[in-house]
């Protein structure tokens, strides 16, 4: 259609409202991709249909994007991108890489490191209610289904002497709790997110390493294993983004990306060869950056792959007296990645 017939076409319907004949003639200079945060009236409405140039007057009406031709944006966000309640359950794989560093003080001699990596079975579930005003709140967590175990080795790097093995399984359970907010972003560009939704809660959180088959220089210690427990809970802020993916997709697949970070606000730590100590820090943190990519195969379930990875950061303690000596919970870190399938549910 000429930009002359499109011209007298919206003329023949008596279009005068100024807003709507500024629109259109821009419609009718510019060949090119536009975005227009206005609402469509119904004469335009009206127009559109009888000229013949659009043919998806029912869907989205927020926002609209003019190309070469006209074409209304087809993203329903809410619709799209999430129901009323929604259940999520997966299964995956997580590795921790645990190290420890003890400096060299009054009470160490020797610049002390340690490490070992293992790898969990983990299980993955999460509830969501959505709001009408477009709250949320919700519940997630992760926990070990299944421990691996490594050899955890310590050094005096000072004199490069590995002075002790002993075998290391360490699981690390958490849960939060959490409300938040969606925005809805009026971009439709492919780079961009068509949503932000920013969350604020609780995180409690459990590690449980267990240590054994001690070796000393070479020499086996016939020593009962250790267990040491280390439980915290501090405050989550976080965020996500997604993206529908429409036109060839079918609004199928959607992408999402999230980073959280947690303040701890308490942790306290005991080890079975300490009896009835309780060392408490709450100098440290925790981040995880991930994303995920899901496919709606009915109009309820949904199947996602995700991965993402993080670190988990304490200060430790001071030397505490203990008896007849001291003791201290060293400063340590312990860095994660993973990778999940889950099936979701939402209605």
């Amino acid at each position: 259609m000429s930009k002359n017939s499109l011209t007298r076409n919206f003329f023949f319907y008596k279009i005068w409202k100024v807003r709507e004949f500024i629109l259109i003639i821009i419609l009718s200079i510019f060949p090119i991709n536009f975005t227009f945060p206005l609402p469509i009236s119904d004469s335009v409405k009206e127009a559109l249909r009888r000229i013949q140039i659009s043919q998806a007057l029912d869907r989205y009406e927020k926002s609209f994007i003019f190309p070469r031709k006209l074409v209304l944006c087809n993203y329903p966000l809410r619709s799209s991108l999430g129901k009323k309640i929604s259940f999520d359950l997966g299964v995956g794989v997580e590795s921790l890489k645990y190290e420890e560093h003890i400096p060299v003080d009054s009470h160490n001699l020797f610049h002390t490191e340690s490490e070992a990596r293992v790898t969990n079975i983990v299980l993955r579930a999460l509830g969501e209610y959505n709001f009408e005003n477009n709250f949320f709140i919700g519940i997630k967590g992760v926990m070990p289904i299944s421990k691996g175990d490594d050899t955890e080795k310590w050094d005096y790097t000072d004199l490069g002497i590995n002075y002790q093995t002993n075998k290391l399984k360490y699981g690390w359970s958490r849960i939060d709790g959490y409300i938040g907010y969606i925005f809805e972003l009026p971009s439709k560009n492919f780079l961009l997110a068509d949503t932000l939704e920013p969350y604020l809660g609780i995180r409690a959180s459990w590690g449980r390493q267990r240590r054994s088959n001690f070796n000393v220089l070479g020499v086996p210690l016939t020593t009962t294993p250790v267990t040491e427990k280390i439980d915290s809970y501090g405050v989550l802020l976080a965020f996500r983004a997604k993206k529908v993916l429409g036109e060839d997709f079918e609004e199928r697949f959607s992408l999402g990306f999230n980073f959280e970070w947690v303040f701890p606000l308490d942790v306290e730590t005991t080890n079975t060869d300490f009896p009835g100590l309780t060392i408490g820090a709450d100098k440290g943190y925790t981040w995880r950056m991930g994303a995920s990519c899901r496919y709606k195969f009915t109009e309820n379930w949904f199947i996602k792959l995700g991965f993402y990875g993080g670190v988990m950061h304490w200060e430790g303690s001071g030397w505490i007296r203990y008896k007849a000596g001291f003791v201290k919970w060293p400063e340590n870190d312990t860095t994660y990645f993973g990778g999940e399938a889950s099936l979701n549910f939402s209605f």
